[in-house]
């Protein structure tokens, strides 16, 4: 992916589009996709102003990680032109509708997740109250597991067998939000 006119490579807007015509009579229409952002800006609202260029780095990142190297991304006020490198047609259409699709959940969420809601607490505590917290949430987690597969009549071996588990066994990790 390229800006509008310095590259990586040197190669200004021009010169990219140019070489993506490399070789052909003319480029198909639906090599050059528009991916707005007019849903985004409305749910920001009043906000718009001082959201806009965090959420235009933010878009553009985001949409710089889904196309391929020689594709070209340009920025604009209302969104973003995609000139697909070797995506014409109905698939150029349908990857710039996916990424849309997947920059808006990403920005304003999911429809069917709307009326959900996360909530969160701060509790200053010692790692030993943190740790016997842990433990009863881990109890609380494998009697609601062993009580579904009881219900369901599956096996409990393999819920007894993570049962003396130490807590050191259980993955954990985080992902930055910019790396979804």
């Amino acid at each position: 992916m390229d800006a509008e006119t310095d590259t990586p490579g040197g190669l200004n807007l021009a010169e990219r589009i140019r070489r993506l015509a490399s070789g052909r009579n003319t480029l198909d229409v639906a090599q050059f996709q528009f991916i707005g952002i007019a849903e985004i800006r409305a749910r920001y609202g009043d906000q718009w102003r001082e959201k806009h260029e965090r959420v235009s780095m933010a878009a553009r990142y985001f949409i710089s990680r889904r196309i391929a190297p020689d594709d070209v991304l340009v920025a604009g006020a209302d969104g973003f032109l995609l000139v697909f490198g070797s995506f014409t047609g109905y698939v150029a259409e349908a990857a710039a509708r996916q990424i849309s699709k997947e920059l808006n959940a990403f920005f304003i969420g999911e429809p069917d997740l709307d009326d959900m809601q996360i909530v969160a607490q701060h509790h200053a505590m010692s790692l030993e109250d943190f740790t016997q917290a842990f433990n009863a949430m881990m109890a609380e987690m494998r009697a609601a597991r062993s009580d579904a597969s009881r219900d369901l009549g599956r096996e409990q071996a393999r819920d007894q067998s993570t049962a003396s588990m130490p807590i050191s066994n259980y993955p954990m990790g985080y992902i930055p939000l910019w790396d979804a």
